[in-house]
């Protein structure tokens, strides 16, 4: 085979000693390295459409040379899966006391992240709960689920998308201790208008306002009583 193409990696033989490469990882690596780990190179050079030129010694088969490039960058790929944990903490008391509110929680993140800086341009406005007693969001394209301790993308993950999930990931953390210091700050019984308010001024919605879109979007919802987030 002389040419193969997907996404997220391509090749074509263009001759006995020449092969053009394209992989979406390219960009975070340095392909002298690359040169380095396959001594049957001869030369890379980068190409303006983000694809790369190998030059390879000869009487090797070129195909041979695309295996090994292929090979280099299957282990590459690995370290672009997972992303790092963000962590957050809830106290249990506040836990139990988030529980019969949790559909109002998870819409006020979802709020504050389409006005996040990182996240707005990232994910689609109109977001959506997920229909399970584990609960979550559907910030399309992405799944968003909390654990007890940090937040996660389960679908979908891929090595393209790992500086998009990493990026939501990121912000949901930062965004849920903020919701929970203003909480636990607030005065016993006003946890919620404290909540309301810091969503209020991000998103620039009047409370009534935010009220209606969490009310509408949670219709027929089942409550996440086996969220981990929520239950500990």
């Amino acid at each position: 085979m002389n040419t193969y193409s997907t996404p997220t990696w391509g090749y074509k033989i263009v001759s006995d000693h020449q092969i053009n490469f394209y992989h979406i990882l390219l960009p975070k690596i340095d392909i002298q390295n690359l040169s380095q780990k396959i001594p049957y190179i001869q030369n890379i050079s980068s190409q303006k459409d983000g694809s790369i030129n190998i030059s390879i010694k000869s009487a090797i088969n070129p195909q041979s040379i695309v295996d090994a490039v292929a090979h280099f960058f299957t282990k590459k790929e690995q370290g672009f899966l997972e992303t790092p944990i963000f962590p957050y903490k809830v106290e249990g008391l506040l836990r139990q006391t988030l529980l019969p509110w949790a559909l109002s929680f998870q819409g006020c993140l979802a709020l504050l992240l389409l006005t996040h800086p990182t996240t707005a341009k990232i994910i689609d406005p109109n977001w959506q709960y997920i229909n399970a007693p584990t609960g979550g969001l559907y910030l399309s394209p992405f799944t968003l689920f909390l654990y007890t301790d940090h937040p996660k993308i389960i679908h979908p993950v891929g090595v393209g998308n790992f500086q998009s999930r990493k990026d939501i990931e990121q912000a949901t953390s930062l965004l849920i201790r903020k919701m929970i210091k203003i909480m636990t700050q607030a005065q016993p019984g006003h946890e919620g208008l404290a909540l309301l308010s810091l969503v209020q001024d991000a998103a620039k919605l009047s409370s009534k306002e935010i009220c209606r879109i969490i009310n509408d979007k949670s219709f027929g919802i089942k409550q996440p009583i086996h969220s981990p987030f929520f239950t500990g």
